[in-house]
């Protein structure tokens, strides 16, 4: 079966587009990898058949077409159109070559192999600072996890698949639901409180807990025994050799009290030395951020993290080293 078998070739606008190749599929949906007849550069084409969808499914995209219109950053995957066919609805986005966040992890846990410290410090500023970004804008993400985040060639994370965001508009600042990936669900969210912005930050700090461990913090094998560990169980250290200062960000970001718990834009001012120059730095445009991360690997001139208050420290920060081949190396 070829990869035309599946799509609906019933819109005009499909029509500026060569399938390249067909990558994924779900109930609801088939994901292509698409190339621009005009330009030639590669894309992402996320189909959905109206005949697959429910009246959920159907607002699900709806909202995730009108909120990725609406971000604007370069480690957020980028929107670039979407269009209706007689069957179906489309979204064509950023390619991200390296595949997700989540497989990148796995090559490492397979290979014994830890990610070096001054990489991880790296990503975590690109992915709190395009958090704190998304809930500048009134946002929740709602769905924060490893295979949702991208790597590009040159190493860089952007975080996509918007599907269960919410505007953060309700009058308590949060949004009703048990919604997202049990693995990620931070711990109001397994009482049933509302999601709000801490809730996302507990999340990206599974995230950021697996980078680091290369293990989830909890498993478990129930869903009910899941929720239990997530409620009462401590967070096992890295035993991966980095430092304490990481160890604590993450530890912050998982505080089971959410009122103890950090914003993204609270961590980055407390933990991390995100200089103006950053591509995802808010004071840069988005689209020239975008263009240096297509061009350089994280180098010197990138994020550092604040000298811990109980390090011996001249003062001078750690600076990141080098650029790295990591994520490309996996093709």
């Amino acid at each position: 079966m070829s990869s035309l078998d599946f799509l609906d070739q019933t819109s005009l606008r499909l029509k500026r587009y060569d399938v390249i190749q067909h990558l994924d599929s779900s109930t609801t949906s088939e994901v292509f990898l698409v190339a621009s007849k005009k330009s030639k550069r590669l894309y992402v084409l996320k189909q959905m058949l109206f005949s697959n969808m429910s009246e959920k499914d159907s607002m699900r995209v709806k909202r995730e077409i009108l909120v990725m219109k609406w971000v604007d950053h370069p480690n957020v995957v980028k929107f670039k159109e979407s269009f209706a066919g007689s069957n179906s609805i489309s979204i064509v986005m950023e390619y991200c070559e390296c595949g997700t966040l989540e497989g990148l992890i796995e090559q490492q846990r397979c290979r014994r192999r830890p990610f070096a410290e001054d990489l991880l410090v790296e990503w975590m500023a690109e992915l709190l600072c395009a958090l704190a970004y998304i809930h500048s804008k009134g946002i929740l993400h709602r769905d924060i996890k490893a295979s949702n985040i991208f790597v590009t060639r040159k190493n860089h994370l952007k975080l996509g698949d918007f599907g269960e965001s919410t505007p953060l508009t309700n009058d308590d600042g949060g949004s009703w639901g048990m919604i997202g990936t049990p693995l990620n669900f931070a711990p109001e969210v397994c009482e049933g409180a509302a999601y709000n912005e801490r809730s996302d930050v507990w999340s990206l700090g599974v995230v950021f807990y697996e980078m680091c461990a290369l293990r989830p913090p909890f498993e478990a094998f129930n869903l009910f025994s899941l929720l239990q560990q997530i409620l009462t169980a401590d967070v096992e250290p890295f035993w991966m050799g980095l430092s304490p200062h990481l160890e604590e960000i993450v530890r912050e970001m998982l505080n089971k009290n959410p009122d103890h718990r950090p914003t993204a834009q609270g961590l980055i001012n407390e933990h991390l030395m995100v200089p103006a120059s950053h591509p995802s730095h808010p004071f840069q445009n988005p689209q020239m951020g975008r263009l240096t991360q297509q061009l350089y690997g994280p180098g010197p001139s990138y994020a550092k993290h604040r000298p811990h208050s109980r390090e011996k420290t001249t003062g001078v920060p750690i600076h990141l080293r080098g650029s790295y081949e990591l994520a490309a190396s996996r093709y």
